[in-house]
């Protein structure tokens, strides 16, 4: 949203989820004006690498907060925290990358307490097939980039992302969202006031 254009481009989806993956981001496309604090936090929302990336926009909240209120270690790089046009640019680093994050996973945000959304519907070009069709919610991409989780009515479900046969991991009738964690484990919220499960990536029964 900073620079004007999508980070990442191709002629078909398959194209431009290669380029997610295989090609780093443009910062020096940046405009001129852009904080230091900003070009930093753009940064490490888009490290490729999950140990050097933020874990999640909640942590990036906290310091565009930080920022924002001239504290933490990012207080040397904030000297314009108080001008206008401070604060209208730093929120649009964050809005960037939750941006590429919803490239990358093909999905919409929703609010817990808003009302259901239709499913997001997932569209990929394979070698021998003309088109490949899944439709599902809740999607998440797994740290290696190699599988995209997804919720159907009654089984959460992955899938290459490359194309292929599902492959269900366990039941569930509805998620209200769901996150694919480093060490493989699928945590996802189940609808209505259900506490939080979890389920290895490989498939099994559902854990609080």
């Amino acid at each position: 949203m900073l620079t004007g254009h999508q980070l990442f481009v191709g002629n078909t989806l398959s194209d431009t989820l290669a380029g997610v993956l295989r090609d780093e981001p443009k910062l020096a496309a940046l405009p001129h004006e852009t904080p230091a604090a900003a070009r930093r936090l753009a940064r490490r929302c888009l490290e490729k690498d999950v140990h050097e990336r933020l874990a999640d926009a909640a942590t990036a909240r906290l310091e565009l907060e930080d920022a924002l209120a001239g504290r933490g270690d990012l207080e040397g790089e904030v000297s314009a925290a108080t001008t206008p046009s401070w604060q209208r640019i730093l929120p649009w680093a964050l809005l960037a990358a939750s941006a590429l994050a919803l490239v990358a996973v093909l999905a919409t945000s929703k609010s817990p307490a808003g009302p259901p959304q239709r499913p997001v519907r997932l569209k990929t070009e394979l070698s021998t097939d003309p088109l490949f069709v899944r439709l599902g919610s809740s999607v998440v991409l797994s740290p290696d980039g190699r599988w995209l989780g997804f919720t159907t009515p009654g089984e959460l479900k992955k899938v290459p992302i490359t194309g292929g046969t599902p492959m269900a991991l366990c039941e569930v009738d509805r998620s209200r969202g769901a996150t694919w964690t480093v060490d493989d484990i699928v945590v996802f919220a189940p609808s209505g006031s259900s506490p939080l499960r979890k389920v290895s990536a490989t498939g099994g029964d559902p854990n609080p």
